[in-house]
């Protein structure tokens, strides 16, 4: 590599750096070179000095330096109240502005039942839809029948295991736990669908999590919420077409089936 010598800016101390280097600081303009970085932090430090400010809300006197980030406020409670105001550009006058604090307290209109209710939200806030839980099910119901995939409310998250689509971890997790005690199960849409007729008595399709060929079991994992939800669905389901549903949390659902594997 081929190394210029130069003379340092700061200490006038001789060394060597690569050529192309010094040839490319000085095509854009640079005529300082320095020896070390020390050198170089040293030459652009800008220096300050003490100064006799006003304070910008009260007027009073105080101790600053000529820094550009140096306090303009003589205590941090004129700052505040400075920040907070506002200057007519007529009358040049200060006039005092609430500012606007987070989390605070916002109403919103349930698209439900049409009630007014108050929720607290903080900045960049999403609107909230539904006053309780009881609405917000109605809703969820609302957008499963509306969802032409049948597949529930749109917009929830969604995972990737073996090449099918999951609805929630727990699906997963099942899914994971059957590979591991060599349980054969399938999760075709085409194979396994029911037909079941909702509240209005219009006919809905219902797609079983799991299905077990060997024990001839359908398995749907849901939470509390869900299971209360849709248990007028399953039951349905279960006396209509008289399948093996079992249906309910992870663990119910496991003991079931080592169950059944050990009769």
């Amino acid at each position: 590599m081929k190394m210029t010598e130069i003379v340092c800016d700061k200490c006038g101390k001789k060394c060597e750096k690569p050529a192309k280097e010094i040839s490319r600081q000085k095509k854009n303009g640079k005529t300082r070179f320095f020896c070390s970085l020390s050198c170089s932090s040293a030459s652009t430090k800008t220096t300050t000095s003490k100064i006799e400010r006003k304070c910008l809300w009260c007027a009073k006197g105080f101790q600053s330096t000529t820094h550009k980030r140096a306090k303009k406020c003589c205590t941090k409670s004129c700052a505040v109240r400075y920040a907070q105001t506002k200057v007519d550009p007529i009358t040049h006058k200060k006039s005092v502005q609430r500012m606007k604090s987070y989390p605070r307290i916002k109403e919103f209109v349930c698209v439900v039942c049409g009630n007014k209710f108050s929720k607290k939200v903080n900045n960049g806030v999403v609107v909230k839809k539904t006053c309780s839980e009881k609405c917000y099910s109605i809703l969820d119901s609302k957008w499963t029948r509306e969802n032409p995939n049948c597949g529930g409310k749109l917009g929830y998250r969604r995972f990737r295991y073996k090449g099918f689509t999951m609805d929630s971890r727990w699906e997963v997790d099942l899914a994971k736990w059957m590979d591991e005690k060599k349980i054969e199960w399938d999760r075709s849409k085409k194979k396994y669908m029911f037909w079941w007729k909702d509240e209005n008595g219009d006919e809905r399709k219902y797609f079983p999590d799991f299905y077990l060929p060997k024990l001839n079991i359908y398995l749907d994992p849901k939470n509390d919420f869900y299971l209360q939800r849709d248990l007028p669905k399953l039951k349905y389901v279960i006396r209509a077409h008289q399948i093996n549903l079992v249906f309910g949390n992870l663990d119910g659902i496991k003991k079931y089936i080592d169950d059944q594997k050990k009769s």
